[in-house]
C-alpha cells in the first residue's frame, strides 16, 4: 500500500501480451474525519501522443469507508512502452489539508495471462 496526497502516481514500462491493470484505492479514516465528502479516481494511459482514460472509480461517504477498484484491459498496447498515471480528486477537503497523505493505493498490479 502506498499513501499519497492528491498528487498522482506514474509508472512507465512495456506492456506484456494480454495485460490488464488492477488498482485499489481507499481513503484513510482521517480523510473522512477532516471533512472529505468523497473521492474520484482515474487511471490514465499515455502511449506516444495517444492519451486515454483507462479506468475510473468513485468512493462516496456511506457508512464504512469503501474501496474503489480500477481495472482496464491493456491488451491493445501489447509490446508498447506506456506511462500509467493514477490520480485521485477529493471532494470537500479543506485547502489546508490538501497536502496531507490521505489516499491509500493498493494493491496496484499489471497482470498478464497466456493466450486464450
Amino acid at each position: 500500500m502506498v499513501l499519497t496526497n492528491r498528487r498522482s502516481l506514474e509508472r512507465t514500462g512495456r506492456v506484456p501480451p494480454h495485460a490488464a491493470l488492477h488498482a485499489g484505492l481507499q481513503l484513510v479514516p482521517a480523510a473522512w474525519q477532516r471533512g472529505c465528502g468523497g473521492c474520484k479516481a482515474v487511471a490514465l494511459l499515455r502511449a506516444g501522443r495517444e492519451r486515454e482514460g483507462a479506468a475510473g472509480g468513485a468512493i462516496e461517504r456511506r457508512g464504512e469507508p469503501a474501496l474503489a477498484d480500477l481495472s482496464a484491459d491493456l491488451g491493445r498496447y501489447a509490446g508498447q512502452r506506456v506511462t500509467i498515471e493514477l490520480s485521485a480528486t477529493l471532494a470537500g477537503l479543506p485547502p489546508r489539508l490538501r497536502g496531507d497523505n490521505l489516499v491509500a493505493w493498493g494493491p496496484v498490479a499489471l497482470t498478464s495471462r497466456s493466450s486464450p
